[in-house]
């Protein structure tokens, strides 16, 4: 009987130290998979932020950022994977495993661009961009166009070249602009940078514009303030700047004979007091400046500055005026 208790006993330890291996084989298998996957991720994540900066830290409680070491909190797994031996029936020792030193990555992610700028409402985007279609050239200045070249043999071709010239460039810009997010220099970057020189050559010809249609505007503001008058300057000969060939008919109440050099006051106004082109014989000798012009036209400069100068923020509220 004292020989089967002592085969019974034998057998259960043999089973019970078959069982601890092969938990320990489990546990190994277990942190060999979770390595492997980390490892995965690591490298994962190292090959999305290859051009980001990287903050690494390694199991000597060291951190690596950008090339420059800076002391950190330990952050190594040590003894993940230590298992304990087992006795066997004749008193041997299982075997022993150890995982330690494992060396943890931290990737850090950072973004150095800009947030992207949208408008805040679309009322806002559409009010510009009638801004932009229906602008001073096309209510002021093709009227002129048309009337210089023919009437009404002039909208045939006009017409043409807008349908299938001027409005597709226009929905591609729109097109562009919306899907990169971007300004009409830095687009190129994500088209081909080697046409990035068309950028520049838009926002020089956006420049040459606005030194174009800020003049007229700085016109029709010296226009508006010279109105706070009591008696409209361009009303009238008893000015200045008038000559005697100005003929003012609308408020005559006799007959004037009117000749080929007979000028209105509204024409000598604008010829003789703003623009104050008979001070000036040529090109060759262009006079003095009209420091009421400058003026206005620094203070029409102001207004495009503070309009533009937060973006769509300021500009999409600018259009409601």
């Amino acid at each position: 009987m004292e020989q089967k208790d002592q085969m019974m006993t034998s057998m259960l330890t043999m089973d019970k130290g078959e069982n601890g291996e092969d938990n320990s084989r489990e546990e190994v298998k277990g942190e060999e998979q979770e390595t492997q996957k980390e490892n995965g991720r690591l490298m994962l994540a190292d090959g999305l932020t290859e051009r980001e900066p990287k903050n690494v830290t390694s199991g000597s409680g060291q951190q690596v950022s950008n090339g420059f070491t800076t002391s950190t909190p330990q952050s190594s797994r040590e003894g993940l994977g230590t298992t304990g031996a087992a006795s066997g029936p004749g008193g041997g020792t299982g075997s022993a495993t150890l995982l330690g030193g494992l060396r943890t990555l931290v990737v850090q992610q950072t973004s150095l661009e800009r947030p992207r700028e949208t408008w805040s409402k679309k009322m806002d985007f559409l009010l510009s961009v009638i801004g932009y279609a229906v602008d001073l050239g096309n209510v002021w200045r093709f009227p002129y166009i048309c009337y210089q070249n023919g009437g009404g043999a002039f909208l045939l071709p006009y017409l043409l070249m807008a349908v299938f010239g001027g409005v597709p460039l226009f929905y591609m810009e729109l097109a562009l602009g919306q899907f990169h997010r971007s300004g009409c220099i830095s687009i190129w970057k994500h088209i081909c940078p080697f046409f990035k020189g068309i950028g520049f050559a838009i926002c020089i010809i956006a420049l040459y514009i606005a030194f174009y249609y800020n003049t007229i505007m700085a016109w029709a503001l010296y226009y508006l303030l010279s109105s706070f008058r009591p008696t409209l300057p361009w009303t009238t000969c008893t000015n200045s700047w008038n000559t005697a060939n100005c003929h003012s008919y609308m408020l005559s109440d006799h007959n004037v004979s009117w000749s080929n050099s007979s000028t209105s006051p509204a024409e000598e106004f604008y010829t003789r007091q703003v623009l104050q082109v008979h001070l000036s014989p040529g090109l060759h000798q262009l006079g003095s400046i009209s420091w009421q012009l400058a003026l206005c036209l620094l203070f029409i400069f102001t207004i495009v500055y503070f309009s533009i100068w937060k973006g769509v923020k300021t500009s999409g509220k600018v259009v409601w005026v």
